[in-house]
């Protein structure tokens, strides 16, 4: 028997996406729209334990106390942290990098820690490993076991997103966004589905939804894969509405579009410098960056 032919591509071209908000502001709102309660807990505590297997995790404490220039360790993040202070990014945290950031606050400031659950081992002793969110106690300073969190447990909906934008007012969003993470919403309009792939240069790591379905994560710079699949049974003739979540940089000035564009054609065996890790700990671990 013959192998079935290959399905014809489509380059549908480049779609402008705009800000809909910095997630450590739209994560509360997501979490009570979707009927997750918030949880007041006096330490940390792992994802499963809040009846979520994947997505994200933000954890939030307000400072009892003043803290000029600390340093802020969590060896049990799983997998990646994002670290603000009030609307200040401070940095990333990693469980197969640096564990430990510098930050600053005054007593009453918030300090939030937005958790990337990266994937779980599948076979071996790697199993019962496999707790994601943050599983050990947190350090500030001399303060070795932080106190009081509030953890919310979201997961995405473009028609919420939407909603998050209206409520917090997208125009009210000021200054750098580089770095923070943030979510964009796009409507792709078509006037036949067709199997295509989606490609974000510039754009650093995330993901990426269409019509409420999970296309894939993006983390280019890693590769190989610098394109996504999108098949033509997640499209339908007319609009589209296209999700794409950055964590880590955008490729456009703040409060601008941004753009990722639908080719005919993938890319899934880029070559990946060596250099990565650590250009881009040069580059992320710099100078706090403020995004509101």
């Amino acid at each position: 028997m013959d192998p079935p032919k290959n399905s014809t591509k489509v380059a549908f071209g480049k779609l402008n996406v705009t800000l809909q908000g910095p997630l450590h502001e739209c994560a509360p709102l997501l979490s009570k729209l979707r009927g997750f309660p918030d949880v007041h807990v006096p330490f940390p505590i792992r994802s499963e334990l809040m009846d979520t297997g994947y997505g994200y995790l933000l954890y939030r404490h307000i400072l009892k106390e003043d803290a000029p220039r600390v340093k802020l360790s969590i060896p049990g993040i799983r997998d990646r942290g994002y670290v603000l202070v009030n609307n200040l990014f401070y940095g990333i945290i990693y469980r197969d990098g640096p564990t430990e950031v510098t930050v600053e606050g005054k007593a009453g400031d918030s300090l939030t820690i937005l958790v990337d659950n990266m994937g779980r081992v599948g076979y071996g002793s790697g199993i019962l490993r496999g707790s994601k969110g943050i599983i050990s106690n947190v350090t500030l300073g001399s303060t070795q076991n932080v106190s009081t969190w509030d953890i919310f447990n979201f997961r995405f909906n473009m028609s919420l997103m939407q909603h998050c934008a209206k409520l917090r007012g997208t125009g009210n969003v000021k200054g750098v966004l580089k770095f923070v993470p943030s979510t964009y919403l796009g409507i792709l309009h078509i006037d036949q589905p067709a199997d295509t792939f989606l490609r974000l240069d510039g754009w650093y790591k995330g993901h990426v939804e269409i019509n409420n379905f999970n296309i894939g994560r993006y983390w280019p710079v890693r590769g190989p894969q610098k394109t996504l699949f999108v098949p033509s049974s997640v499209l339908k003739a007319g609009d589209n509405i296209v999700t794409v979540t950055e964590l880590e940089s955008v490729p456009c000035a703040p409060h601008h579009s941004c753009q990722i564009e639908f080719v005919d054609v993938p890319e899934i065996n880029a070559n990946v410098s060596s250099t990565f890790t650590s250009t881009y700990y040069r580059t992320i671990m710099g100078d706090a960056i403020s995004c509101l």
